[in-house]
């Protein structure tokens, strides 16, 4: 049975019930954290249930804004376990929905422009810069409108609070007001899609940098590269269409996974070349330094303080 046969309800378990069961942890881990850092803190256990809840999402965010934080000795150790455990599960959170929210755009595209199972070959697909961009412009101005802080409550105040939150920067000038349950609900879904979108954005941005470093220097043998499939000899680019054929990918996708590799080939033989050039600097240099040179030249400078 291939992918495409799978039982609808069958891929429907294997997409939400991994998310599911991560949201339920990562909420269980954050009301037990509530309880133990205030059983450890006097001062913290005067803070309301909301005000810890932001606090600890803005840690595991790593956002930081300063306003509330541990004050005894047990506290800041715990604090310590607690953001190690709990900083990869946010972040794994934030890459999930991340990564499916990426899914959910190429699947309405691929509806729109007719395309079948467009990415279907390759699980890296990025979103769209435009896309990106208008995403997190999306999410800044419904903020912008309706998240408390303790800003002026300007335009440039708002904008400002949601990028130094969605950045992780976190300066503690501007600090979530979390006075009731509607808002800390608000706040944190707010910070968590504005993770989301910030993080896709620099995403592509970093992909057009790395396309930027290798432009005018593209390796081109990929395709031709032979590779052993099945106990037979075939080229890259044969291995990629069988498999392309196999997911419905269009042959557009098997050519940007083709450059992909031509990429990395060509970082490869970059850093070969570095390690090479090291190598010889250290054959010509090396022997400067050997101890039997160190003693001449210690001999020569003796030889003629003498004289």
């Amino acid at each position: 049975m291939t992918l495409r046969d799978t039982p609808l309800w069958t891929k429907f378990n294997w997409l939400v019930l991994p998310q599911l069961l991560l949201c339920i942890g990562l909420t269980a881990y954050l009301v037990a954290g509530i309880y133990i850092f205030q059983a450890l803190d006097d001062e913290l256990a005067q803070k309301s249930f909301n005000e810890m809840l932001m606090f600890e999402i803005s840690t595991l965010a790593t956002i930081g804004y300063g306003d509330v934080h541990p004050k005894t000795t047990e506290a800041r150790a715990f604090c310590i376990a607690f953001a190690v455990l709990g900083i990869p599960l946010f972040l794994l959170m934030v890459a999930n929905i991340g990564k499916h929210l990426t899914k959910a755009f190429w699947h309405i595209y691929s509806g729109v422009v007719g395309k079948k199972h467009l990415g279907a070959l390759r699980g890296d697909l990025k979103m769209p810069v435009f896309v990106s961009a208008l995403l997190f412009i999306s999410i800044i101005a419904i903020g912008s409108e309706t998240m408390a802080h303790s800003g002026d409550g300007t335009i440039v105040d708002d904008v400002y609070f949601s990028f130094i939150s969605f950045a992780t920067v976190g300066f503690g000038d501007k600090v979530p007001l979390v006075n009731s349950t509607l808002r800390i609900v608000f706040g944190i879904v707010y910070i968590v899609a504005g993770v989301v979108a910030i993080s896709a954005l620099f995403t592509t941005f970093n992909d057009w940098l790395r396309k930027l470093h290798y432009i005018g220097r593209r390796f081109r043998g990929a395709r031709d590269v032979q590779v052993w499939m099945g106990g037979r000899s075939m080229p890259v680019s044969k291995l990629l269409t069988i498999v392309g054929e196999e997911f419905d990918a269009s042959p557009r996708e098997i050519r940007e996974v083709l450059r992909d590799l031509d990429c990395l080939l060509l970082s490869v033989a970059e850093h070969q070349e570095e390690e090479k050039a090291r190598k010889r600097f250290a054959d010509t240099y090396a022997p400067l330094a050997s101890e039997e040179n160190f003693d001449s030249v210690t001999d020569s400078k003796t030889v003629l303080t003498e004289k």
